[in-house]
């Protein structure tokens, strides 16, 4: 929970108890001295209890507490709305919620008892209550998820915790069902620890042992808790010049000031850290980038690259490794964690993060580290936070603010040349890759000016009035241009080259948070020509790492799509779409439906 935006744990007492909160059961219970008490179960009750020296004296959705329910839905304006639902709008505060509502869309239905009566039965969710031989049925016994913690019926309401191991003596709250920390463990962060494990307790808040904190909106003061006396220890310091104080999701500290991005988009166009572009059209595994100067607050990691491989994206950190697959299934992309096949989302411990975000897989680390890969545009970024300049490198270049010196090679000297450079990156000896040596194109200044002139294809990127006019302040359009031009010319005009192209551009700008018109017609990179022709745009929504039928004129309808949360079905029966045959796979292999086959994985 957060106090005053500030990220803190339970339980809290500030200004002397004159406001405590702490857990009591499953639920939160905030208490004042003038006998004020809210109680929030984490889910969706809420119960505020206050004394009558408040009658008549409130406002709000709980209504003005004068012992006459019938004006209770008055409104701020001192009107008396007809509905709830017109009263809450009048009542709505501002929040950080972009996406509430005050209304069912379309109107809340109510639920017909014959409705429920049917959902009730076996074949829908009473499977869930089902006790003889259920699915569910060894999960219905009362477990306490907490380790050393035990189910009691009518436990204490008020636990014991580091910071009053007294409590449950003195508690005058009736008892509660709820988990219940054993004899010589005590309620901390919501874990039972045992009673020496127990930390600080500063300004009314507790803090675990070794744990460090600042104390000070401007970051000048840094406190611990130090493990054996039990005294938070304060010493003077400061962020670091590439750094600023701030909150970054209740926690207050120092966070970088700013971030740098490298790319490499399709036909292998590459831009620095620094801002260099350059060509180098390589095979081979490469070092995309990696910490090569170890320094305080700098996370080890490394990042690798290869065009046209199953897995073309590898990162290297906290002796994780993973890999972004892809599988010869239509509309389908796989990761691979320390080699085991996992699902999205997936969170390693909160130091990694990994999700999908449009058509890209989103690489993230609790350090800054950014990795995204989307397969449809070939376009691969990598972002840094500022923490990093100087300290890294490899063909995204050493991020030092200087693009003249980003091809310096593995043994520290300046390339020739984005071969020579290329290669010097290299990682490994596989068979068959290599750099191509690409001669110049000869109409390459002619085509350059007349895509500058045109309001299409190339010229599109740079089209004043075009459909990225909102992005061209924030995201310099020629880079992007010049590598649409380059691939125009090599490859013939080819539009699929010309729309990977585009795409990066699009892609960089809604990076960005650039508005972006739309840019496809349907003479001009139309959506389905994006996508494998097996893979139309209503499945690739849905098919990520899901096991479905990719025959569009069977189950391609988004309705129709069973959605898994994880691989659990693989190796299973499991039933892939609506109408679909269900079938049992081997272990470690895919159902592609009646029609297909089991693919090996």
């Amino acid at each position: 929970m957060k106090v005053n935006n500030t990220r803190a744990h339970l339980p809290i007492s500030l200004n002397n108890g004159a406001l405590r909160l702490y857990q009591s059961g499953t639920s939160l219970i905030l208490r004042t001295d003038f006998s004020l008490r809210v109680s929030y179960d984490w889910n969706n009750h809420l119960r505020v209890t206050v004394p009558n020296d408040f009658s008549d004296s409130l406002c709000g959705l709980c209504g003005n507490y004068n012992e006459d329910h019938s004006d209770d839905f008055w409104t701020p304006a001192e009107d008396q709305e007809p509905s709830v639902i017109l009263q809450e709008q009048s009542l709505a505060v501002e929040d950080e919620d972009q996406f509430c509502w005050h209304d069912c869309i379309g109107g809340c239905r109510p639920c017909a008892p014959s409705i429920a009566r049917k959902y009730k039965e076996e074949a829908l969710c009473g499977l869930i209550t089902k006790v003889s031989d259920g699915p569910f049925s060894q999960c219905h016994t009362m477990e306490c998820p907490l380790e050393n913690s035990q189910y009691q019926l009518c436990g204490t309401a008020c636990p014991a915790t580091c910071v009053d191991q007294s409590a449950p003596s003195n508690c005058q709250d009736p008892c509660v069902e709820s988990c219940q920390c054993k004899d010589g463990f005590v309620l901390s962060q919501g874990k039972c620890i045992p009673k020496g494990s127990c930390g600080c307790l500063f300004e009314g808040r507790p803090f675990a042992p070794n744990e460090s904190f600042w104390v000070d909106e401007a970051c000048g003061t840094r406190c611990m808790c130090n493990a054996v006396s039990r005294q938070v220890e304060c010493v003077a310091a400061k962020c670091k010049r590439s750094e600023r104080c701030g909150l970054v999701n209740g926690i207050r500290g120092c966070y970088p000031s700013s971030y740098a991005t490298c790319s490499v988009t399709r036909n292998l166009h590459y831009a620095t850290f620094d801002g260099q572009r350059y060509n180098f059209q390589g095979t081979c595994h490469y070092q995309l980038t990696a910490l090569c100067k170890k320094g305080e607050g700098l996370v080890d990691f490394e990042v690798y690259f290869q065009e046209n491989s199953t897995a073309p994206v590898q990162i290297k950190v906290y002796e994780t490794d993973i890999r972004v697959t892809i599988f010869h299934i239509p509309c389908v992309l796989l990761l691979q964690v320390n080699s085991f096949l996992i699902n999205l989302p997936f969170n390693l411990d909160k130091k990694i993060t990994v999700y999908r975000q449009g058509w890209a897989t989103v690489i993230q680390t609790d350090f800054g580290l950014s990795i995204t890969y989307a397969r449809w545009s070939g376009r691969t970024t990598v972002t840094l936070p500022v923490t990093y300049a100087g300290a890294v490198c490899g063909l995204c270049g050493n991020f030092n603010m200087d693009r003249k010196d980003d091809m310096l090679m593995r043994d520290g000297t300046l390339a020739p040349n984005p071969i020579s450079f290329g290669q010097s990156w290299k990682v490994g000896d596989l068979p068959r890759c290599s750099a191509i040596t690409i001669p110049p194109c000869a109409s390459l200044e002619a085509i350059e000016k007349q895509q500058r002139g045109s309001r299409g294809q190339c010229g599109l990127i740079l089209y004043k009035s075009g459909p990225f006019r909102g992005c061209h302040s924030k995201v310099d359009p020629n880079g992007y241009f010049i590598d649409c031009v380059y691939g125009y010319c090599f490859l013939s005009g080819r539009e699929s080259n010309i729309c990977h192209a585009v795409a990066a551009y699009a892609e960089a700008c809604q990076e960005a948070g650039a508005i972006v018109h739309p840019w496809r017609t349907e003479k001009f990179c139309r959506e389905s020509s994006v996508f494998n022709s097996d893979c139309p745009m209503g499945i690739v929504n849905s098919c990520w790492l899901v096991n479905l039928d990719l025959n569009p004129r069977l189950y391609c309808s988004v309705e129709h799509f069973l959605k898994m949360s994880s691989l659990q079905g693989v190796g299973t029966t499991q039933v892939v779409a609506t109408g679909a045959v269900p079938t049992t796979c081997a272990i470690s292999v895919v159902y592609l439906g009646p029609e297909k086959y089991c693919l090996a994985m």
